[in-house]
């Protein structure tokens, strides 16, 4: 009999707990939202939401043979933020649609490779700017707003799952379209722009990286669309402002190269394991030197963030403004010191550059200089050349003159003689011819 009993009880339970998922999927489908049951935010009417959110929500179209689309949302009159996904590939032209079927075409103004983040223009001030949200946290109700599939717009409703500074993590499926469209809280604000869904690895991820750059070699993920990842709103607009200064995102660069500690580097140097950032090597003239950091100093916090990997630094570097100082705290020589540096927001490419064109002025000065020394060398050659010249044409015209004169003596000496030779021959025929003339005079004729 009790064997009966349990066994009927098993089938009860069976057959209400597949009730209760059939109408939690028959919910998610009806309403957009994610779970059983309600949270506090879902109490409020999404159509109410929508409407408030949708004149600021775009559809960003990138058209070419194979057109590509995805969301976006519009920061002030003229400027959309979308996902990179839509300039991935070449197009012919870029246009901006909104929720009243209006079309405007669209320029690229610039992007960021590491948030998948790219900023566009439009040449008229048409658009309704969203407004940000001012806090959110961990189990707060929200919604994503943007395009389903080629349906626009669409919304789907969920849970923050984890909040950082550098990503938002929501428990809301993810559609195609959807990238770049809007986190909204139950404020109609934004929260974040939607990056996509979540991949996970069934490998490890290999990263090379120091503080201004990262090289990641990842395993092949499995996307799973039911968990969003999100830009949070705050870094959203410190990318837009470089975006639209620049046209990209200028992070902040010490001039350091830094290495995690090892087990035996922190022994050696007397500090917790994983403590913080050795610096291995200094850069010259760069923020880091001048603001008197040294190889060998541990780097254990800068601004309010505690530094325990490159990417914590990476990530307060991103965040510095143009000349705005910070305080780096590092451990030397057994001591906590704290030193302000104002990080070059040129990043190493920009450093890189200075050094080049400084080491490329000194190499023209240097140059300029042995040329200098080359054409004063070169001048007095030439006018040693001359003067050696001009006393060889003195010399051979002297010698020429002298042997002249020398050469007409001789010939003259010699025509001299010749005439007395030929006068003395004259007149020993003018004798002969008198002779001849005596003995003919005197000879009679019979």
């Amino acid at each position: 009999m009790k064997k009966v009993i349990l066994i009927l009880l098993l089938i009860m339970i069976l057959f209400f707990t597949e009730s209760m998922v059939a109408n939690a999927i028959e919910h998610v489908f009806a309403t957009g939202r994610i779970g059983i049951g309600d949270s506090p935010g879902t109490e409020r009417d999404t159509k109410g939401i929508l409407n408030t959110v949708s004149p600021s929500i775009v559809k960003v179209i990138a058209q070419s043979r194979k057109p590509c689309f995805a969301s976006g949302i519009a920061i002030d009159r003229r400027h959309v933020i979308s996902n990179a996904v839509v300039a991935r590939y070449p197009y012919q032209r870029m246009v901006v649609k909104t929720v009243n079927k209006k079309t405007y075409p669209a320029k690229l103004v610039g992007k960021d490779p590491n948030s998948s983040i790219i900023l566009l223009k439009i040449n008229r001030a048409v658009l309704t700017p969203i407004k940000p949200a001012a806090s959110y946290e961990v189990g707060d109700w929200t919604a994503l707003v943007g395009v389903f599939y080629k349906e626009f717009p669409a919304i789907f409703q969920g849970i923050v799952s984890s909040v950082s500074d550098e990503k938002l993590i929501l428990n809301a499926p993810v559609m195609p379209g959807a990238s770049g469209g809007a986190v909204i809280d139950q404020n109609g604000r934004v929260m974040g722009v939607i990056r996509g869904p979540i991949g996970f690895a069934f490998g490890p991820d290999y990263i090379y990286s120091d503080h201004s750059w990262e090289f990641l070699i990842q395993n092949p993920r499995v996307r799973y669309k039911d968990l969003c990842c999100a830009v949070p709103v705050q870094k959203v607009m410190r990318i837009a402002d470089d975006l639209k200064k620049y046209g990209k995102v200028r992070r902040g660069w010490l001039g350091v190269d830094l290495m995690q500690l090892t087990p035996e580097l922190a022994k050696a140097f007397k500090v917790k394991e994983g403590a913080g950032l050795m610096i291995s090597k200094l850069q010259k003239d760069t923020a880091a030197e001048a603001a008197g950091l040294q190889v060998a100093d541990i780097i254990v916090k800068a601004g309010k963030k505690t530094i325990r990997k490159n990417a914590d630094l990476r990530r307060v570097l991103g965040e510095i403004r143009d000349n705005e100082s910070m305080d780096i705290v590092v451990y030397r020589d057994g001591n906590i010191k704290t030193f302000s540096v104002v990080p070059d927001k040129r990043g190493r490419f920009g450093m890189m550059m200075d050094q080049f064109l400084k080491q490329t002025r000194e190499m023209w000065t240097r140059i300029n200089e042995e040329n200098r020394l080359q054409r004063e060398n070169w001048e007095q050659r030439r006018q040693a050349r001359q003067k050696a010249y001009g006393n060889y044409v003195r010399d051979a015209e002297l010698m020429k003159k002298k042997t002249s004169e020398n050469y007409f003596k001789a010939e003259i000496e010699k025509m001299r003689k010749k005439l007395e030779k030929m006068s003395k021959e004259i007149q020993q025929l003018k004798k002969q011819l008198k002779k001849k003339e005596k003995n003919n005079a005197s000879t009679t004729t019979i």
